[in-house]
C-alpha cells in the first residue's frame, strides 16, 4: 500500500532532471511504498518520459511502486501544475514530497522524514533545519544558517526538501492559484489555509547536509544575487557561507556531472515565461 508521494513539477528541465531523479534513486533503508509523480510540458527542453522511466528499475529497488509521468501539451503556470500534481495522489498516501528538478535529495530524506511524521501524528510540516544551495557556475556552496531559521518566529517552512500530511495536502489543493512567480509562497499560503493552526516539526539531524539545490538551470528563481551578496538575502533566508565543503556530504560522481553541465547552461539561461 502506497503510503508516501513525491511530487516533481518540471519544466525546460533537460539538462537537470537527472539530478532529482539520482536523489530518489539514492534512498536509503526505505521501509514504506511510495510513488513518484512528474508533470512536464513537453515542448520546450524537456526531460522527458522515456529519460523518467529509464530510471524505473532503480526507483524500484528503494521501495517506489509507482511511477506516473503526466505530459503537458501546453504551458501551464506552476501553481496549476501544483494543483494537478495534487490531484494525483493516492488515496491511501499519508505524507507528501515537494521536489524540484534541480534538488539532489538526501538519501536518508524519505526514512528520516516519514519516521518524523509517525513520531509526531500532530504534525502539518516536516522541515529540516536547514538546506545548502549549491552555484554549479561558481564552485560555491551556502546554507540556511540554522540558529537563525530556528529562532524565526513564525518559523519558515517554505526550505527545500519539507514533506507534508497527505491530509492537509489534499484540502490545500483547493487553495492553489495559477500563480507564475512566487509560487513557494502561494503553496505555503494554500497549506496554511488549509491548516490555520499550521504545525511545523523540525529535523534536527545532520540529514540537510546530504542533499542539494543546485543552482544554474532554474526558470522562475534567479538567485545569482544571493551568492554576490549574502547579506542581502536576508529579508528572504538568513545565509551563510557552506562553513563545510561539500565534497565530504555529496557523492562525487553527483558534483562531477553538474559541474560537467556547465556547458549547457548557455543554451537554457534565456528567460522564458509565457503569458
Amino acid at each position: 500500500m502506497i503510503k508516501a508521494s513525491v511530487l516533481i513539477p518540471m519544466f525546460r528541465a533537460k539538462y537537470i532532471a537527472w539530478l532529482t531523479m539520482e536523489g530518489w534513486c539514492r534512498q536509503q533503508d526505505v521501509n514504506v511504498e511510495w510513488e513518484l509523480i512528474i508533470a512536464e510540458e513537453t515542448r520546450c527542453e524537456s526531460f522527458g518520459e522515456e529519460n523518467v522511466m529509464e530510471y524505473r528499475k532503480r526507483l524500484e529497488e528503494v521501495g517506489c511502486v509507482s511511477l506516473k509521468y503526466i505530459p503537458l501539451i501546453d504551458w501551464i503556470p506552476l501553481g496549476a501544475k501544483w494543483k494537478l500534481l495534487l490531484e494525483q495522489i493516492s488515496d491511501s498516501s499519508t505524507l507528501v514530497f515537494r521536489d524540484a528538478a534541480d534538488i539532489f535529495s538526501a538519501p536518508q530524506r524519505m526514512t528520516t522524514l516519514y519516521s518524523l511524521y509517525e513520531e509526531h501524528p500532530e504534525g502539518h510540516w516536516f522541515v529540516p533545519v536547514s538546506f545548502i544551495v549549491y552555484s554549479i557556475e561558481k564552485d560555491e556552496s551556502i546554507i540556511g544558517d540554522p540558529e537563525a531559521l530556528l529562532a524565526m518566529n513564525p518559523p519558515r517552512g517554505d526550505i527545500g526538501s519539507v514533506a507534508v500530511s497527505a491530509n492537509v495536502i489534499r484540502k490545500a489543493r483547493l487553495n492553489m492559484v495559477s500563480a507564475k512567480k512566487n509560487v513557494d509562497g502561494v503553496f505555503r499560503r494554500a497549506v496554511m489555509e488549509a491548516e490555520p493552526d499550521l504545525v511545523i516539526i523540525r529535523d534536527l539531524s545532520d540529514m540537510w547536509k546530504y542533499g542539494i539545490s543546485a543552482h544554474g538551470f532554474g526558470n522562475i528563481s534567479r538567485r545569482s544575487h544571493i551568492f554576490n551578496n549574502i547579506h542581502k538575502s536576508k529579508k528572504y533566508y538568513p545565509l551563510v557561507p557552506c562553513p563545510f565543503d561539500i565534497r565530504e556530504t555529496i557523492p562525487s560522481d553527483i558534483l562531477d556531472r553538474l559541474k560537467k553541465s556547465i556547458k549547457y547552461i548557455p543554451l537554457h539561461i534565456k528567460e522564458f515565461l509565457p503569458e
